[in-house]
């Protein structure tokens, strides 16, 4: 009776997650509908298009080389479900290790690789630095959603784009090369976020276990 009661509390919480999970992507979608007409406008047509480049790079690039171990911790939940702490400061840290590998080789090829890339030295730069931390937020998101915290991961996902959001149509608007706001505003704001997260999964819980890296 307890084990059946159990089973439909659970059931009634994954069904509660989902939908807030479909409403906040939905809301979410919105925020980036609503400020493209304002970047459309504040940045020159060759300006949104070395942002898209830039853009562009770093979805193939965060994807590639930090192994992609986000969906990991979804399926941790089964096999790690009371060490699931351990197993996302493991993934994270595994996550920075192989980015950084290979962002120390990017950055020591910076001249070639950025005229390669058609992106800029800075650009380039902070791009090398962004794949490096870009996992820490996606694995705490994916850490709430293992465990069904859908509050903590609607709150965390509206306030840290709201801030990065801001923060880089402020910068837009102040810095006199407005491209080079942009990507500081958004990237340089999301490796501050993604730092801090970082530090506070080690914090929770630092340990690294190789058999969490099968």
């Amino acid at each position: 009776m307890d084990q059946d009661n159990k089973s439909k509390k659970t059931s009634k919480s994954a069904v509660k997650a989902t939908i807030w999970y479909v409403i906040s992507d939905f809301l979410l979608r919105g925020i980036s509908v609503i400020t493209m007409p304002l970047f459309t406008r504040l940045l020159s047509t060759t300006e949104i298009g070395k942002y898209s480049i830039l853009s562009s790079w770093i979805s193939i690039l965060s994807i590639t080389v930090t192994l992609n171990l986000v969906p990991s911790v979804l399926l941790a939940r089964f096999d790690y479900k009371d060490k699931l702490d351990n197993y996302v400061s493991t993934v994270s840290e595994l996550g920075i290790i192989s980015a950084s590998l290979f962002c120390a080789i990017g950055y020591a090829l910076k001249s070639p690789l950025a005229k390669l890339f058609g992106l800029d030295d800075y650009a380039f730069t902070i791009m090398l630095i962004h794949i490096v931390f870009c996992q820490a937020s996606s694995i705490l998101l994916a850490k709430y959603r293992a465990n069904l915290e859908y509050e903590k991961s609607v709150i965390f996902s509206f306030g840290s784009t709201i801030i990065v959001t801001l923060i880089a149509v402020v910068c837009t608007v102040v810095f006199e090369d407005r491209l080079q706001g942009r990507v500081y505003g958004t990237y340089g704001t999301k490796i501050i976020i993604n730092v801090i997260i970082f530090a506070f999964i080690l914090f929770r819980r630092h340990a690294f276990k190789i058999e969490y890296c099968k």
